[in-house]
């Protein structure tokens, strides 16, 4: 299984990316996480550290 975990600093937005991105995808939905955090970050500018854990 592979995690994405997501750091967003700045105001409410690690609120609004607990919301929208399933933190713990599982493989076949890993596809539409990227492209959920791909929108998240255009609507959202800021720093963001995107991590790709693989256990």
């Amino acid at each position: 299984m592979e995690s994405i975990t997501i750091i967003a600093i700045g105001g409410n937005q690690i609120a609004d990316a607990k919301e929208k991105i399933d933190i713990n995808s599982q493989l076949f939905q890993v596809q539409k996480t990227i492209h959920l955090i791909s929108e998240f970050i255009d609507k959202n500018p800021g720093l963001f550290i995107i991590r790709h854990l693989r256990s």
